[in-house]
């Protein structure tokens, strides 16, 4: 609520400039947040795809050391797999669920190798990823390869990537708002000078100011209408003003007559300029105004006719 109090206390430009900020901010932020889930994900699902195509050439390649219990040859095709960096751990398990053949990087947060598998798929643990495969030889199953991989320099690869996005998005947010700054003018400027000039009319009864137009659109519509309006009531001010002066300074207005012949033809003249109808009947020595706002004025007319 406080909040909301303060966003009516400030100006229509502030109010505009808040507006922006916060719907651009809204719009990276879940713009950064799904960039990141989506990178998240295909990143993960990338890995997974590359190490379990690698589990599976190991697997073939392994097919015939464990069909001749070859420990040396398959311990070689596991060594073969340094080459990646990501994976820290590579193991061939025989059927029964023996350990035959290891590779390991020498990683101490990676652990110790499984003495059993839990069964083949892929699977993952904090920051690695678990592939195993199975060794076939036509349809007889011969083991098991077992991979574990660091997803660690994966994750900061994406890190970086994220942080160059939203490099750019604060970026293009700064570049907005600057274009914002520049083009909420078109829109301000003008009610701002409009206000100015109600002010001024409205303090200093000055009927003769008036606002600029400076666009085309409902803005500069409401500048001349509001000009218009302002038009209509000077020259309302103007014909009352002149029709007080004439009725207190005409030699026509006396006791008898509420108005001489010269006097009542000058004043339907007057009331007639100012849009308003005027009539009036000697007998009663009284006057009407159909509009409100002469009554006053009519008034004082047939004051002064009384004191003459």
């Amino acid at each position: 609520m406080r909040l909301l109090k303060r966003f009516r206390l400030n100006s229509i430009r502030r109010k505009l400039f808040l507006l922006v900020i916060l719907n651009g901010s809204v719009a990276l932020l879940l713009v950064g947040l799904l960039l990141f889930g989506y990178e998240k994900v295909e990143t993960r699902q990338a890995a997974e795809r590359e190490f379990s195509s690698q589990a599976g050439i190991v697997a073939a390649s392994s097919a015939a050391s464990l069909t001749f219990q070859d420990e040396r040859d398959a311990t070689q095709t596991l060594t073969a797999l340094r080459a990646d960096a990501a994976i820290e751990q590579a193991a061939i398990y025989t059927a029964d669920g023996r350990l035959f053949a290891w590779y390991e990087r020498g990683d101490p947060e990676a652990g110790h190798l499984p003495r059993r598998l839990p069964g083949t798929g892929v699977w993952s643990t904090g920051d690695y990823l678990m592939v195993s495969r199975q060794v076939r030889l036509g349809t007889q199953s011969l083991g098991t390869v077992y991979l574990k991989a660091s997803m660690r320099e994966a994750d900061r690869q994406l890190s970086r990537d994220m942080g160059f996005v939203s490099l750019a998005l604060l970026v293009s947010l700064a570049l907005s708002l600057l274009m914002t700054a520049s083009m909420q003018r078109t829109i301000t400027r003008p009610v701002a000078e409009l206000s100015n000039v109600a002010r001024l009319v409205s303090i200093g009864k000055d009927y003769s100011a008036r606002a600029v137009r400076r666009a085309e659109d409902e803005i500069g519509f409401l500048v001349d209408s509001f000009n218009d309006m302002l038009s209509q009531i000077q020259l309302r001010e103007q014909a009352l003003r002149e029709s007080e002066e004439s009725a207190m300074h005409s030699p026509h207005v006396g006791r008898t007559t509420a108005f001489g012949t010269g006097s009542w033809r000058q004043m339907k003249s007057i009331f007639r300029r100012a849009g308003t109808r005027c009539w009036g009947t000697r007998k009663q020595n009284r006057g009407r105004s159909l509009n409100p706002g002469l009554t006053g004025y009519t008034k004082t007319i047939w004051t002064a006719s009384k004191r003459r």
